[in-house]
């Protein structure tokens, strides 16, 4: 018997059952726990991607505790739940900021340290033209 071991990385999955299709089933099948934290990431995943605001509240609300790390994911999307239903109605995104925190973050490794906080706020300025 030959065995297959991959991460849970969407594309992985899709390589995985083109080459081997019975592969993932096994997998899941005989890990009624995975199988049940797998299936309320990929829920979650779906409602997201498809921006189905109704899917992703019947979701939250219907996850039952399986003792597994998907409980603190889940409990935090509910958590902060006008936020998750407002990224499924908007397209705004934080991306641009995220890119800026982490040219600044890089600028900060790669320059072992400025001498005062105005030199490092100038880096930044001259970093982001």
């Amino acid at each position: 018997m030959k065995s297959v071991v991959v991460d849970l990385n969407a594309q992985y999955i899709k390589f995985i059952k083109a080459l081997f299709p019975n592969a993932l089933d096994l997998i899941v099948k005989n890990h009624p726990q995975f199988e049940k934290v797998y299936n309320a990431y990929q829920d979650v995943f779906n409602a997201l991607k498809e921006k189905n605001r109704e899917r992703l509240i019947d979701v939250l609300e219907n996850y039952r505790h399986s003792g597994h790390n998907m409980d603190t994911a889940i409990s935090t999307l509910k958590k902060n739940m006008t936020a998750v239903l407002n990224s499924v109605e908007y397209d705004f995104s934080n991306g641009p900021v995220e890119g800026i925190n982490r040219r600044i973050k890089s600028l900060k490794r790669s320059c072992f340290g400025f001498r005062s906080l105005d030199n490092f706020r100038k880096r930044i300025a001259l970093t982001r033209s």
